[in-house]
């Protein structure tokens, strides 16, 4: 079983994070990446894809480890050969389930408690027009903000934007302070930065 996260579909490409509910995700089977895109309501078939782990707190569900605050997941990036033709009713769900497993995943539980050179990513999700909203923050947030190494910045279905800022291999459970500084950065510029919170309400920044 896993859930998908963050769909965003661009326009050659799908893009998706996967959380296994047990286990690992490999290089992503044939079988798991075609039920993963249908069920997102993609007809087209996948010309190529990519797999990644990373970790994350958008993916925090307790707080009683480190590794449980800053979870690993993985990012799928499904290429195609045109346009791909889809349903957008379908998404932008804010977590989707599927039970299905990858065929490539290892079976090795060293691995799955191993965040030796795991990007670290925080994921962070804002109405439309709370963006703007981080210029205007005091000087502390706003350099945890600027600390990150590259920002993404993704439109979501027109309803809201995804951010994703790139922290870098970082030394963990050391450098746990640099996710939680960013972490609470966004949160004060509007953005939900885990998967349980409900997105906040616009908040238009003022000039």
């Amino acid at each position: 079983m896993v859930v998908i996260y963050n769909e965003v579909l661009l326009k050659q490409s799908l893009r998706f994070d996967v959380l296994p509910t047990e286990g690992l995700i490999g290089s992503g089977s044939e079988r798991f990446i075609r039920s993963c895109v249908r069920e997102l309501g993609v007809q087209s078939p996948p010309a190529s894809w990519t797999v990644e782990r990373f970790c994350s707190p958008f993916f925090k569900s307790h707080q009683d480890e480190w590794r449980d605050r800053i979870p690993s997941a993985w990012h799928v990036t499904v290429d195609f050969d045109a346009p791909p033709t889809a349903d957008y009713f379908r998404i932008g769900r804010h977590a989707l389930s599927l039970d299905v497993r990858d065929q490539t995943a290892p079976w090795d539980p060293v691995s799955e408690l191993d965040w030796n050179g795991l990007p670290c990513i925080v994921i962070a999700l804002f109405p439309l027009g709370n963006w703007e909203n981080m210029v205007t923050l005091p000087d502390g947030p706003r350099a945890a903000i600027n600390g990150a190494l590259r920002v993404e910045r993704l439109r979501f279905k027109g309803l809201f934007e995804q951010g994703r800022f790139y922290l870098g291999n970082l030394a963990l459970p050391e450098a746990e302070g640099t996710v939680s500084a960013l972490t609470e950065a966004l949160q004060m510029a509007g953005a939900a930065t885990n998967h349980m919170s409900q997105i906040p309400r616009s908040r238009i920044a003022k000039p």
